[in-house]
């Protein structure tokens, strides 16, 4: 209701700070940080003429699109909004300090020389309560709807029949129930997406076997095994046609390593990235930002892949082995990096904090409960036989 709203506002308004933001442009020349001596002075002189444009009146966005080096030339230069911590400490420090409309000097970073141009300036501020309004309920009915899912599953499991056949027992709460076909530990439940814990905690269990309360994303499951079938090696007639696609696909991924490692070799031999490719008819695909908890689609999951990735950089573009999954055989070269969004950052803090509580009192209360029961000395048949005789009547 309102007042749990305004209540929870007053009481995080931290949460809700946002920090001064300069909205900037930029022409950048690069350079690089141990060039000679003749080769800066050439590229600050450069510099310093178009700055005398940029002073002079000439249009800044034309400038940067004429002159600039970087990655945002068709956009003019144009880096939008940023707070502190999001750019290179000396650009940063530079634009806190000019005014709207102001032109730098030239600003000398690890990347070059920059001419830096604010277009605007939003000042630190607290989000007033109607701007979040909407999230603080979304938190709110998150958390409540957590609790309320977290003492429904635990009164369930406390109420269950020693032999209890789970679909029934469902349909009797109207809770939804589903039921899958047999599954290997390698070929995980989907709706678990692999979670190797939970998976070892479904295989653990025997047959007619019910889990205690899982926890995977925000939901709450009760598992029963209803069946399981033992390993066995099939008759070579049944699976032909999948022996022979796999050892098809077996030397096929021999055959796309060996030739990734070629390639690999000739790269770090000094043969061009895009000549190269295109002598072996080819194609490049330049992948979006990743995190390091993200694979990129146009690869796909690859084992090391993404601790490779974050250890490469501007000197060191290219990583030692070749990357193999499913699709095939893989070569990687590092194209840039970028830091974390420290505005979402700040906005989302307090919301996973929030969460991170909850799951952690959640998991000292089941823990807590679970040291109970293990401790008492519980009887379920004089409870059923009561259920049995108020049912009967």
């Amino acid at each position: 209701d309102d007042q749990e709203i305004i209540d929870f506002y007053e009481d995080n308004l931290e949460m809700f700070k946002v920090a001064k933001q300069v909205k900037a442009s930029h022409i950048l020349f690069k350079l690089d940080e141990n060039a000679p001596a003749e080769v800066e002075k050439k590229v600050k002189d450069k510099a310093m003429a178009v700055l005398e444009e940029a002073r002079s009146g000439r249009k800044f966005s034309e400038l940067a699109k004429q002159y600039s080096e970087g990655p945002t030339r068709d956009k003019g230069g144009d880096l939008g909004y940023f707070s502190k911590g999001q750019m290179v400490k000396s650009f940063e420090d530079a634009a806190f300090r000019m005014k709207k409309g102001q032109i730098s000097d030239l600003v000398r970073t690890p990347f070059g020389y920059h001419i830096i141009k604010v277009e605007d300036i939003r000042e630190a501020r607290t989000k007033d309560l109607k701007e979040v309004r909407d999230q603080i309920s979304e938190i709110l009915i998150r958390t409540k709807s957590m609790d309320l899912a977290d003492e429904k599953a635990l009164s369930l499991i406390d109420q269950m029949p020693y032999d209890v056949n789970l679909v029934q027992y469902a349909n009797e709460h109207e809770v939804p129930v589903t039921t899958s076909g047999y599954f290997s530990q390698d070929e995980p439940l989907p709706v678990f997406k692999g979670d190797p814990k939970l998976i070892e905690s479904i295989f653990s269990l025997p047959k007619n076997g019910v889990s205690d309360l899982l926890e995977h994303e925000d939901v709450f499951y009760i598992i029963q095994v209803i069946d399981k079938e033992p390993s066995y090696l099939p008759d070579i007639k049944e699976v032909s046609d999948q022996v022979h696609n796999d050892y098809t696909q077996y030397l096929a991924k021999i055959e796309a390593k060996s030739a990734a490692e070629d390639y690999l070799a000739l790269l770090k031999g000094g043969r061009d990235w895009e000549e190269l490719a295109k002598a072996r008819g080819l194609k490049p695909v330049e992948t979006d930002f990743f995190t390091r908890l993200d694979f990129p689609p146009e690869i796909g999951p690859t084992p090391g892949l993404q601790e490779a990735a974050f250890k490469l950089g501007k000197d060191n573009r290219y990583h030692d082995g070749v990357f193999e999954n499913e699709r095939g055989a893989f070569i990687i070269r590092w194209e840039g990096s970028k830091g974390i969004d420290e505005e979402k950052f700040k906005e989302e803090r307090n919301r996973y904090a929030q969460s991170l509580l909850l799951t952690k009192e959640q998991y000292i209360f089941r823990s807590w409960l679970d040291r109970l029961k293990a401790k008492a000395d519980i009887d379920r048949s004089p409870f059923e036989r009561f259920k049995s005789h108020i049912s009967s009547r």
